[in-house]
C-alpha cells in the first residue's frame, strides 16, 4: 500500500506499517531507556525485550477467534445445559 502510516486504512491494518516514524523512534528512544535502568540498576535479571510489532489485523482476528472458541469449549464444559446457581 501507499498510504501514509498515520493513515485510517492503515491503523485498522495494524502491523509495522501503521507506526509513524515519529512512533518508531519513541519505541527505540524508550527501548534504549529501559536497557539503561537495566544497566544502572545493576544488571539482574533478563534484560528488557524489544518493544513488539503491533499485530496486524489479521493477527486480531485470529486471535480473537481463537479466544471466541476456548469460551464455547469453557461453557460447554460438564455437558448439556449450563446450571444456574441460585443462593
Amino acid at each position: 500500500m501507499h498510504l501514509p502510516p498515520d493513515s485510517a486504512t492503515m491503523r485498522a491494518e495494524g502491523g509495522n506499517a501503521s507506526l509513524t516514524g515519529v512512533e518508531h523512534q519513541l519505541r527505540a528512544i524508550n527501548h534504549r531507556l529501559d536497557l539503561v535502568l537495566y544497566q544502572n540498576g545493576g544488571a539482574k535479571g533478563s534484560a528488557p525485550a524489544e518493544p513488539k510489532e503491533p499485530e496486524t489485523h489479521m493477527q486480531a482476528r485470529q486471535r480473537q477467534e481463537r479466544l471466541r472458541r476456548r469460551a464455547a469449549r469453557h461453557a460447554n464444559i460438564g455437558g448439556g445445559e449450563r446450571k444456574t446457581i441460585t443462593p
